[in-house]
């Protein structure tokens, strides 16, 4: 008994033989005997029933999105469901396609970063404190600071079963400007704080911390955690690349750690 198969060309093999037919090989090979064939066809049961136990055992949900919890079984329960909320908190040109500003820099991402944008307006007379609130303040939600609802995107991700949501931060959430313009200017006997509205030393804006809060506190009422990273370190924690809110040369928020770490001191920060 003998058979054939047509196959592609691959090369030679240590049973049978090739007959080269055009482009295609024909490859004879001899019939493996009956306990063979009974041998295999067993095996192939035995797997059949493992995967049939495992099926049943293991219910598979339809979609990942409308059931996340049960897709491997209860052990994976507990597992998070989570989303980034990118270019919020730290503007990314990439994300802003249709803001001509924020692409205006000739050299790329050392020059589209957040402080370019905010530079640009100023050198433009725009009020880059207004415009940076009204992205903050609408970005999710219409006017969060107000909002009761939390809108159609956030249900969404409630609906789909999203537990954690990442918002990545720069360090400028919690400064004190050290800038404030005439129309920003705060009521006798008011303090400045990281709350108020301003430019601070290095020229990001500030007050945008009140805008997070507002979505946090709309995250706990909906039952969803929320994930705070600290994406944008003073004086950059990456040389040469982007998503920063400035570019950097080199990662300038280290310097000076050996001095820091020899002070006897595991807690030391840096003294300027």
């Amino acid at each position: 008994n003998r058979f054939t198969e047509h196959l592609p060309l691959m090369g030679m093999e240590e049973e049978g033989e090739w007959v080269e037919k055009g482009s295609w090989i024909t490859y004879s090979i001899q019939e493996r005997s009956w306990p063979f064939r009974l041998v295999l066809g067993g095996l192939a049961v035995f797997l059949a029933a493992i995967l049939y136990s495992f099926l049943h055992s293991h219910p598979q949900e339809v979609s990942i999105l409308d059931t996340p919890y049960n897709l491997l079984g209860p052990s994976l329960n507990d597992y998070h469901q989570g989303v980034n909320l990118g270019g919020w908190m730290v503007m990314e040109s990439w994300l802003f396609p249709n803001i001509p500003l924020a692409h205006a820099g000739r050299k790329g991402l050392a020059e589209n970063q957040e402080w370019n944008y905010i530079d640009r307006m100023r050198r433009l007379n725009i009020d880059a404190v207004l415009s940076m609130h009204t992205l903050w303040n609408t970005f999710i939600v219409h006017n969060i600071l107000e909002a009761t609802d939390p809108g159609e995107r956030l249900r969404s991700l409630q609906k789909h079963g999203i537990t954690h949501i990442r918002i990545p931060v720069g360090h400028w959430i919690v400064e004190a400007p050290s800038e404030i313009p005439a129309q920003y200017t705060l009521d006798p006997g008011e303090t400045v704080t990281y709350r108020s509205k301003g430019y601070t030393k290095d020229g990001f804006v500030t007050g945008g911390i009140v805008y997070l809060e507002a979505l946090l506190r709309m995250m706990k009422k909906m039952g969803i955690k929320t994930v705070i990273d600290m994406h944008a370190l003073p004086g950059g924690q990456v040389k040469k690349m982007g998503y920063t809110g400035k570019w950097f040369e080199t990662a300038e928020f280290f310097d000076g750690a050996d001095v820091w770490y020899k002070d006897g001191n595991p807690c030391s920060s840096p003294t300027k």
